[in-house]
């Protein structure tokens, strides 16, 4: 029998062990990838979670804040004044409207369980005059006069606003809107449309 050939035996061991020991490191650095990945997904979900959840708070809170103020309700303009009449001519090219001037008037009531503040009513972009306070909500009876803006409405008061003189034709490109401070002295614009808006103190008509 011969004998074993051992001469190349380390050098194959040795290649065996360095191949072992690549296919772990690759393993590892695999699997440290891996786990990597899933943090990272784990704190991108986490981080996406929380901002929804930050959103939903300032939802809420958003809600609370104007809770109040989406009591009052939203001011509805009236055109008070004659109505425009016509002069023909001789012919149809001459008739033509005399436009006579009328105002805009409004009833700002607070309906709410707590004072408005430094009520302003806006015509387009006219301040309107408060004439008049409403002694009867219920048949629109008035006493009175007041400067503007009206320091405060109190809880089931409501005043008379009305605009300077204009035409009916005027009248009509000029919404309505309210602006007034809160109880919690959060400074709101309430339109006409019903839409409420929260202003600053440099927004104009403070």
């Amino acid at each position: 029998m011969g004998g074993i050939d051992w001469g190349d035996a380390p050098t194959r061991l040795g290649a065996v062990f360095a191949a072992l020991a690549a296919a772990a490191a690759a393993w590892t650095l695999k699997s440290q990838r891996e786990q990597i990945d899933e943090q990272r997904d784990f704190i991108r979900q986490q981080s996406l979670n929380l901002e929804l959840e930050r959103a939903e708070l300032r939802a809420a809170a958003e809600d609370r804040k104007a809770a109040q103020a989406r009591q009052i309700e939203p001011p509805t303009a009236h055109f008070m004044g004659p109505r425009p009449r016509r002069r023909t001519g001789r012919s149809r090219e001459t008739t033509e409207e005399l436009p006579e001037k009328g105002y805009l008037a409004t009833n700002v009531r607070n309906t709410i369980n707590a004072p408005i503040r430094a009520v302003q009513v806006y015509f387009g972009d006219l301040a309107a005059e408060p004439r008049a306070r409403v002694s009867d909500t219920r048949t629109g009876a008035t006493e009175g006069e007041e400067e503007t803006p009206v320091r405060l409405i109190g809880v089931d008061k409501a005043y008379r606003y009305t605009s300077s003189l204009m035409t009916e034709r005027e009248a009509r490109i000029k919404p309505v809107s309210i602006r007034f401070t809160d109880d919690d002295g959060v400074r709101w614009v309430l339109h006409g449309t019903g839409k409420l808006e929260e202003v600053g103190e440099d927004q104009p008509g403070e």
